[in-house]
């Protein structure tokens, strides 16, 4: 799946193991327990649309998401998402 996020070319992949949907996620949201975002260090990073890749992944129904980084989402993965656009949307608007 394409969501753009700290380059325009981020992908996330989706499979499905032992019955649960995982998807591999990589850097869209931070898992590090410090911030919600995905690195914002690339030269093309652009808020809208890092709030719209936010939008789109939150419509993801996953059962575990394994990131690029830091912690992996086995108890409600979608909320974790969900979080993270709710802070773009009041930090970027």
């Amino acid at each position: 799946m394409h969501f753009p996020v700290h380059t325009m070319g981020c992908t996330a992949y989706s499979f499905i193991h032992e019955n649960k949907h995982m998807v591999v996620s990589g850097d869209i949201i931070g898992t590090l327990l410090a911030g919600d975002f995905g690195w914002d260090g690339s030269i093309d990073f652009d808020k809208k649309i890092y709030t719209e890749t936010l939008r789109k992944f939150a419509k993801v129904d996953m059962d575990i998401m394994l990131p690029g980084h830091g912690l992996i989402y086995f108890h409600k993965p979608k909320w974790r998402v969900e979080e993270a656009l709710n802070s773009a949307l009041i930090e970027w608007r």
